[in-house]
């Protein structure tokens, strides 16, 4: 059953990066973010849960990019779903070229 908190500010049902079921989600926390801060508040944290890709999600929802972002997935690469005009040469002229 899917419910309000598994869909995220865009409508969407959340991606398999958000599979930590016991706790928010990665775009849970960066929704809470945005939502606080258009509301006013400038000075948030997170406690008990708290795991270094919450904090980075965090950031990166009020337009910061810390050093840890190199780690944040780049969906636009994703096999299936990416954007990236590299994957489809990939995926179609090197595939079939190496019969992977």
């Amino acid at each position: 059953m899917i419910t309000l908190k598994d869909v995220d500010d865009k409508g969407k049902i959340a991606f398999p990066s958000d599979l930590d079921p016991w706790l928010c989600s990665r775009s849970q926390i960066a929704s809470y973010t945005r939502k606080a801060h258009a509301l006013g508040v400038r000075f948030m944290g997170i406690c008990c849960g708290n795991a270094s890709h919450f904090t980075r999600a965090m950031a990166e929802a009020l337009g910061r990019q810390p050093p840890a972002s190199r780690y944040t997935a780049d969906m636009s690469k994703h096999a299936y779903y990416g954007t990236d005009p590299t994957l489809i040469d990939f995926n179609t002229q090197e595939v079939c070229k190496n019969k992977f």
